[in-house]
């Protein structure tokens, strides 16, 4: 998928967050698809940080507060979201462990970063999920 369909899925989830506000799942995937095309990453860090102190348990929420900690150069912060409560890396989404990859890598856990890439499958990311893991693919 490249930037301009994800721009128009990101507008049409845009849309719908209009119309519902207060849906975690819709704004943190808007978020997502924000910092995915480097849209905003701090003011994106702020609404997660919102919506992870409203639903603390919500995993997709935490693992797109570390992608936009990331964004923002606070590779450190990315890396303790992830580490709070355990993932199951290997039925996470590809998606989610793009993000732990580049994540890793921001944090020079290197052979760790190796390992976790393994077990990824390109073909399922988008690019620039796809981006956040080039050299490891």
């Amino acid at each position: 998928m490249c930037s301009s369909d994800l721009r128009v899925m990101r507008d049409a989830i845009g849309r719908v967050a209009e119309l519902v506000p207060s849906d975690p799942a819709i704004v943190g995937r808007l978020s997502y698809l924000n910092l995915l095309l480097n849209e905003k990453p701090a003011a994106q860090r702020d609404i997660l940080e919102r919506l992870g102190t409203a639903h603390p348990t919500n995993s997709t929420i935490r693992l797109t507060r570390a992608l936009a900690e990331l964004k923002t150069g606070n590779a450190a912060a990315a890396l303790n979201l992830l580490e709070q409560e355990p993932i199951d890396w290997d039925k996470a989404e590809p998606r989610w462990l793009a993000v732990y990859v580049s994540v890793l890598v921001a944090n020079e856990q290197r052979e760790a970063a190796r390992q976790m890439a393994r077990k990824l499958r390109p073909e399922a990311l988008k690019v620039p999920e796809r981006d956040l893991v080039r050299g490891f693919l």
